[in-house]
């Protein structure tokens, strides 16, 4: 368990915690539609700010209140889910910025699904870069393996979006992304074996991240750190 975090860590972690409860809360204000649930950007959207905003409250409770009571639930996210919810917030941006609004883009389409340029960033850029940042600003723990059972979340979330892409396309002839357009039995298949593959590769990302982050020593534990040395 961490031994103490500094102003700093507690005032990011704070500032971007209120930040995206705001956000999600104006989001479904005016926005909200049940249509939402049907969109893998709207998934990340809630995994990301239940993360930011759980990580604030124990960051809160551990800094201000000076408990450790909420040191097992911040072990939870911060050790075990975030490895995950970082590879999917990955996944959303880079599909995107690299897949998706192209393709709006060139078919005469609103690249922003009717929303502000800056909603649209935060959706899929800004939530990413939080994410991020975080991990290189908490204490973690050194992961020396590359593949857990952590990943299995990521896998598990997405195999059930992808059920549920095919139920829309087959189901409903509703395909929710143009790469969903013209589906086959043999594309579907496809595609979802490669963004299960797209998914462990970011899911590297992350791990490539962490071992930065313990080769620099960035917010490290002591007896971690006499460990590495």
């Amino acid at each position: 368990m961490r031994k103490e975090i500094s102003l700093f860590q507690f005032f990011y972690s704070s500032i971007i915690g209120v930040y995206a409860l705001i956000m999600i809360i104006y989001f479904e204000v005016n926005f909200f539609t049940y249509k939402q649930f049907l969109f893998m950007t709207m998934w990340n959207f809630y995994f990301s700010t239940i993360f930011l905003v759980i990580v604030a409250i124990c960051d809160f409770s551990f800094f201000i209140l000076k408990s450790d009571k909420l040191e097992k639930l911040n072990e939870l996210f911060r050790e075990t889910i975030s490895p995950s919810f970082t590879a999917l917030t990955y996944l959303v941006t880079f599909t995107f910025w690299v897949m998706i609004f192209p393709a709006l883009i060139l078919g005469g389409k609103d690249g922003n699904f009717g929303m502000s340029l800056y909603l649209n960033l935060y959706l899929h850029l800004y939530l990413t870069v939080f994410q991020t940042i975080d991990i290189f600003l908490s204490q973690r723990k050194f992961k020396g393996i590359i593949i857990k059972y952590e990943y299995l979340i990521a896998v598990f979330i997405m195999g059930v979006y992808s059920l549920l892409a095919i139920i829309l396309v087959y189901g409903f002839d509703m395909p929710i992304y143009p790469f969903l357009n013209n589906m086959t039995w043999y594309k579907a298949i496809g595609e979802i074996i490669l963004f299960q593959i797209m998914t462990y590769l970011f899911y590297l990302i992350h791990v490539r991240l962490i071992k930065l982050k313990y080769k620099f020593k960035i917010n490290v534990f002591d007896d971690i750190i006499k460990k590495i040395e």
